[in-house]
């Protein structure tokens, strides 16, 4: 009986820069068919209709059932606080965390974030499920910080998608939200991944 696989990269590293995946991910067999987008405003759906938010756009994609667990102005202090009944409960395969930029227009110290962060990252783990972190596009030094908590703790890690949307001014609804051709494009990539994730996590 398997614990957990410790898998490869799969994607070579001249890849680097379009790569979701940044080195060894923790393939946890959980039971659960559910996947949780967890996060904030940007898993809400804000600047966009509520049916076009990324996590509706993404039930579409994949053979998962997905919950929306976004709340506008979440800091990665109160999603730590609603983690356990928004999110856990669901019993979750797959847990997308996106955070952290509010702590950052709020100025909560990097530390605290990323503390925050790797607690969040380590509950859902105790429960034997997969987590996806998204790269927020906070300036270098955070956007590092991010991936390399994602690799200490063997989460599939998206380093460069949400720097592509807020880079592409068709792709925002203002300056802090994506419009629905943004979120579909976050659709899009994310279940591109999870569809090669949940098959080399089955086996095939």
């Amino acid at each position: 009986m398997r614990f957990f696989k410790l898998l490869l990269l799969l994607f070579i590293c001249g890849c680097v820069s379009t790569s979701p995946f940044a080195g060894v991910v923790n393939l946890y067999e959980a039971k659960g068919s559910t996947l949780v987008c967890f996060g904030d405003s940007l898993t809400a759906g804000a600047g966009a209709d509520i049916l076009e938010s990324y996590p509706r756009q993404l039930q579409a994609r994949v053979k998962l059932t997905v919950i929306n667990a976004g709340v506008s102005g979440d800091t990665t202090a109160s999603a730590l606080l609603r983690l356990e009944e928004e999110v856990l409960l669901y019993q979750p395969r797959i847990v997308i965390v996106e955070l952290g930029g509010n702590d950052f227009i709020r100025r909560v110290p990097p530390s605290e974030t990323f503390d925050n962060l790797s607690r969040i990252i380590d509950k859902i783990q105790e429960k034997k499920a997969i987590v996806m972190l998204l790269v927020m596009p906070l300036g270098v030094n955070y956007e590092n910080a991010y991936k390399r908590l994602g690799r200490q703790k063997g989460c599939l890690v998206m380093e460069d998608l949400m720097k592509e949307i807020f880079e592409d001014k068709s792709l925002m609804a203002d300056e802090l939200h994506p419009n629905a051709a943004g979120y579909k494009l976050m659709a899009e990539r994310i279940a591109g991944t999870l569809k090669e994730l949940l098959a080399v996590a089955a086996g095939d």
